[in-house]
C-alpha cells in the first residue's frame, strides 16, 4: 500500500525535525526582521544606534506543516557614559526560546553584551564587544518518528528507530560571541529637509568557544562557529518624505548559509512638534525582501513617536514546500527606543 499525502508529510517533517533536533550542524535561530534582533544580530549593537532600546518579536513559522516552530525573542541595551567625548560603553541583554514540532524541542538562551563605542569624529563611531551566553535544549524523544519506522503500510511506533537516542533529553552550554560594529549618521539640517544619511555596517563571530551540542550520549559534536555580516542604511530623500532603506544580512555556520536582502521604501506621515508635545512624530513603511533559495518576505512597519510595531510574512520556496503548501512564516515586532527619534536633532529609524 502506497503512503497517503499526510503520511508522507508526517514522515517528511518528522525526518527534517529529527536532523534539527540531533545534529549539531544545524542552523541557528533567524528572523525575518532582524534588525528588530539587534544583540542577536551583533553583540556590539548595544548602544549603538539608540540611548534606549527594547524590543520583542514573535515568529510562528512552517504553521502548515509537522515540524512547526514558534519563536519568542526579548532584549533590552543601552548606553553609559555617552557625554564622554571619547566614546561611551553599551549593555545589553537578551533572551529568546524556540519551540518546534511535536516533540516540543525547546531552546532556551539568554545573552549579555559588553560594549564600547569609539567616537571616530561627530558622524561616526566605531564599536567593539564581547557577548557572554548560556544555552539550555531539551526533548520529547518518545514524540519523535523515524524512516526506519515505517514498514511499507505506514508508520509502526514498535519498530525500533535506528538512532542511539541513550542520552539525556536535555543539557545545557556556555557559548561566547563578539562583535565589530561601524555606524555614521548625519542629523537633518531641518525637519522638512530629509537629508539624513545613516549607515550602519558590522561583523560578528558567534559560539567562539564551539560548545558541545548534541543530544546523543558519548557524541562529541560541537556547534559550528556563525560568521554574521550585515550593512543597513536610511537614505531621505531631500525635501521629501520618502526614504529609502537598504539592507543586506549573511550568516554562515559550517555548511549552511543564509542571505537575506531588500529594501524599506518609508514615508514620513508627520514630524515631531518642536516647542509643544501635541504632535507626535509618525512614519510608515513597506518592504520587499528575498532569502536565497528559501523564501520572499514581505514587510511593514509603522511608527508612531518612541513606538514602532513592524510585521513580515515568508512565503516559503524552497523544497520544504511540499509539507507546508507554501506557507512560512508570520512576525510580529514591537520596539521602544528613547529619546524621541523624530525631531530636527533626532535620528530617523535604523532598519
Amino acid at each position: 500500500m502506497k503512503l497517503t499525502k499526510a503520511i508522507k508529510n508526517k514522515f517528511f517533517s518528522s525526518v527534517l525535525l529529527g536532523a534539527f533536533c540531533l545534529l549539531g550542524t544545524a542552523q541557528d535561530i533567524h528572523f525575518s526582521q532582524a534588525s528588530f534582533a539587534p544583540l542577536l544580530l551583533n553583540p556590539a549593537m548595544a548602544g549603538a544606534n539608540f540611548a534606549n532600546h527594547a524590543s520583542l518579536i514573535y515568529r510562528d513559522q512552517w504553521k502548515g506543516a509537522q515540524a512547526r516552530f514558534k519563536t519568542i525573542y526579548t532584549g533590552y541595551d543601552q548606553r553609559l557614559a555617552e557625554k564622554n567625548e571619547r566614546g561611551y560603553f553599551g549593555v545589553g541583554l537578551n533572551v529568546y526560546s524556540d519551540k518546534a514540532g511535536d516533540a516540543l524541542m525547546t531552546t532556551t538562551y539568554t545573552g549579555l553584551s559588553l560594549a564600547y563605542h569609539v567616537r571616530l569624529n561627530k558622524f561616526q563611531t566605531l564599536g567593539l564587544a564581547a557577548q557572554p551566553s548560556f544555552g539550555q535544549r531539551s526533548l520529547d524523544f518518545n514524540a519523535l518518528s523515524w524512516g526506519l519506522q515505517y514498514d511499507g503500510d505506514g508508520y509502526n511506533s514498535a519498530l525500533p528507530t535506528g538512532e542511539p537516542l541513550n542520552g539525556p533529553n536535555q543539557f545545557g552550554f556556555f557559548d561566547i560571541n563578539a562583535g565589530l560594529v561601524y555606524t555614521y549618521k548625519s542629523s537633518e539640517k531641518y525637519m522638512t529637509a530629509n537629508d539624513q544619511r545613516a549607515f550602519n555596517v558590522g561583523y560578528s563571530l558567534n559560539h567562539i568557544n564551539q560548545p558541545k551540542y548534541s543530544f546523543y550520549k558519548q557524541d562529541n559534536e560541537r556547534l559550528y562557529m556563525k560568521h554574521v555580516f550585515f550593512a543597513n542604511a536610511v537614505i531621505g530623500m531631500n525635501n521629501s518624505k520618502l526614504s529609502f532603506m537598504p539592507a543586506l544580512y549573511g550568516m554562515l555556520q559550517g555548511n549552511q548559509k543564509e542571505f537575506l536582502a531588500g529594501i524599506y521604501f518609508r514615508y514620513s506621515m508627520q514630524d515631531k512638534s518642536v516647542y509643544t508635545a501635541l504632535k507626535k512624530g509618525a512614519a510608515f513603511s513597506l518592504g520587499t525582501f528575498y532569502r536565497f533559495g528559501d523564501a520572499f518576505v514581505a514587510k511593514g512597519l509603522v511608527e508612531w513617536s518612541n513606538w514602532a510595531m513592524g510585521f513580515a510574512y515568508d512565503l516559503n520556496l524552497s523544497s520544504y514546500t511540499a509539507a507546508t503548501n507554501g506557507r512560512g512564516g508570520f512576525e510580529l515586532t514591537l520596539r521602544f527606543v528613547s529619546p524621541n527619534p523624530f525631531g530636527s536633532s533626532g535620528s530617523k529609524s535604523r532598519i
